[in-house]
């Protein structure tokens, strides 16, 4: 595959050498570049040797001296610099498996790329992994990761991913692990299927891969209206989320006693959904699983509670504003806008939306 360059930053070193956008990068030091990662890695040098087509067809050849690590300010056709590697799995709870039709195509793309999970923080199962593949990310230290685990028994992992490969997690973590190789990971709970029993199994399964997994994350799964021929699945009621979060608050004393951090982070939807009180900031530690949602709504009151002092009298220019968000949100954003409605002269509207 081609790398093309697409953009070319101002004031950086490749705007400086003449680099353009249409210009081809061919190798860096002599290697060639198989994707992002091999990019990242031969230009973290101080002296490299760049490579380049340049739309004409000519080769030209550019020797940089740099800072360790700095970049040259290209951005490529591609950002992975190679092709993605496709889902294989046909998971009871794929949330795009649920969208409506007739949306833009790349919203059902399914990726799960160890690259991407590495680059971008994007969730991966493992179950398209290569030994050729696996070497390469314990060679090169390729971490942390963020692995999908949702349940370490390999029968129900098969079942819940729809995929034979999908018994092999364990295995392949603690090969991980061997290798040097951290890594985060979340568990996609389904009312009956991996929660329980079976919950209590996953976490004291991942806690024998200690220090090397970094955080859990424990999420809901999500239901939309369409899902005709698909696995029957429900959500989470109220009374059910509060044993979800009863039994995480067991593994948190556990899992602080042993290294000082809670490990184990409950998704905000259950606890909205159990009405219970959103977790003290403390309790999400260095928030390692924020990008998954997780505890947003706790930045969100903590970030209002510092603004709120700030509030004027009266607004400086009369106004009325609307905010539209979905029903669990709007418990939230209700006491914000409450507060937000003290002030003269404005008036926030908050509509709740029923998703589907």
């Amino acid at each position: 595959m081609e790398h093309v360059v697409q953009e070319v930053d101002e004031n950086s070193i490749a705007a400086a050498l003449g680099i353009e956008k249409g210009d081809v990068l061919v190798s860096i030091n002599g290697h060639e570049i198989r994707d992002a990662l091999d990019y990242k890695t031969f230009l973290a040098g101080e002296n490299i040797c760049l490579l380049m087509k340049k739309k004409t067809g000519n080769f030209y050849e550019y020797d940089i001296e740099k800072e360790a690590g700095e970049d040259l300010g290209l951005e490529f056709n591609n950002p992975i610099m190679d092709r993605l590697h496709v889902c294989c799995n046909k998971c009871i709870f794929c949330f795009i498996d649920q969208l409506p039709r007739g949306m833009r195509k790349k919203l059902y793309f399914k990726d799960d790329d160890y690259r991407m999970s590495l680059l971008f923080g994007s969730y991966i199962t493992l179950t398209n992994l290569s030994q050729q593949e696996l070497k390469r990310i314990t060679t090169e230290k390729i971490s942390p990761l963020y692995i999908s685990v949702h349940t370490t028994d390999p029968a129900l992992r098969v079942k819940m991913l729809g995929n034979p490969r999908g018994g092999e997690l364990m295995t392949l973590l603690k090969e991980l692990k061997a290798g040097g190789i951290y890594f985060h990971s979340q568990i996609v709970l389904c009312p009956k299927i991996n929660d329980g029993r079976e919950l209590d199994k996953t976490v004291g399964d991942l806690s024998s891969l200690l220090p090397n997994l970094l955080s859990i994350a424990a999420v809901p799964v999500g239901i939309t209206t369409h899902r005709e021929g698909l696995y029957p699945l429900k959500g989470y009621t109220a009374a059910a989320s509060k044993e979800v979060i009863e039994q995480c608050h067991y593994w948190q004393k556990e899992f602080r006693k042993k290294t000082g951090k809670n490990i184990v982070y409950l998704a905000d939807e259950f606890y909205l959904a159990a009405g219970w009180k959103i977790p003290a900031r403390r309790e999400y530690d260095d928030f390692p699983q924020l990008e998954n949602g997780v505890g947003l709504v706790r930045l969100l009151l903590d970030d209002f509670a510092k603004q709120k002092k700030r509030l004027p009298g009266q607004a400086f220019k009369p106004g009325l504003k609307s905010i539209a968000c979905g029903v669990s949100m709007a418990k939230v954003l209700a006491r914000i806008t409450e507060a937000v409605n003290q002030t003269k002269d404005l008036t926030v509207n908050l509509y709740p939306v029923v998703n589907s």
